[in-house]
């Protein structure tokens, strides 16, 4: 569920790579990885004090 501001970059991003320019999968990356930690972020601060993932 890739909902973020960031998910029609992640699209343009793909978009790029899909398209041959592997030189795009170092930003693909970090786009990803955002979005991801923002998720984990959410999830996480609705478990119990003292959890990890």
């Amino acid at each position: 569920m890739l909902v973020g501001e960031g998910s029609g970059e992640i699209t343009r991003v793909l978009n790029v790579v899909s398209g041959g320019d592997r030189s795009a999968i170092p930003e693909l990356a970090e786009l990803i990885y955002g979005e991801l930690r923002s998720l984990a972020g959410s999830y996480i601060s609705r478990e119990a004090p003292g959890h990890t993932l």
